[in-house]
């Protein structure tokens, strides 16, 4: 639950709250997990696939292997937003990471919809709580993928729409 933001950092997750409420993230998260929750059937699918999958997208990432997740990174003025992408038992997880001069904010996408959708209404709440985009196979992967890569063009221009990041 948001609460009264107390420090310079937590004004700036209540700001990027409202600015990925505003983009409709968490309908767009809802509805797509909607959309795929049925493609749960296990899968052989391993890093060396996912590489593929992000190659066929068109997408560039660099991968963690310590921490078993795909990164992709981007420049907003002097700040830092990433695109982290992790793969468990056949399904997409995916988080935000934004670090400003006040520190890093963002979080995992389930979490950031569920803040977002409870600024407009308190009593929000989604079941499964912390949905994660489940795929069958690399058509299905290549799917995830291109809508995740969608929905974070979308916040990193939302993000780029307010200039008060590092003041």
């Amino acid at each position: 639950m948001v609460t009264k933001p107390k420090s310079d950092k937590d004004k700036l997750k209540v700001k990027l709250l409202e600015l990925l409420a505003g983009i409709d993230f968490p309908k767009k998260y809802y509805e797509y997990y909607k959309k795929v929750c049925n493609h749960n059937q296990p899968n052989d699918l391993d890093e060396e696939d996912y590489a593929a999958a992000f190659k066929n997208c068109l997408v560039d990432v660099s991968y963690n292997k310590k921490e078993s997740f795909f990164t992709h990174k981007e420049t907003i003025g002097t700040s830092k937003l990433n695109l982290k992408l992790a793969f468990h038992y056949s399904t997409l997880e995916l988080i935000l990471e934004f670090e400003t001069k006040h520190g890093y904010i963002g979080g995992v996408f389930p979490g950031l919809a569920m803040d977002a959708a409870k600024l407009n209404d308190r009593k929000f709440s989604y079941s499964p709580s912390y949905p994660k985009f489940p795929f069958s196979n690399m058509e299905e992967l290549e799917d995830a993928i291109k809508f995740s890569f969608s929905l974070f063009e979308e916040i990193k221009q939302a993000i780029q729409s307010y200039n008060m990041w590092n003041d």
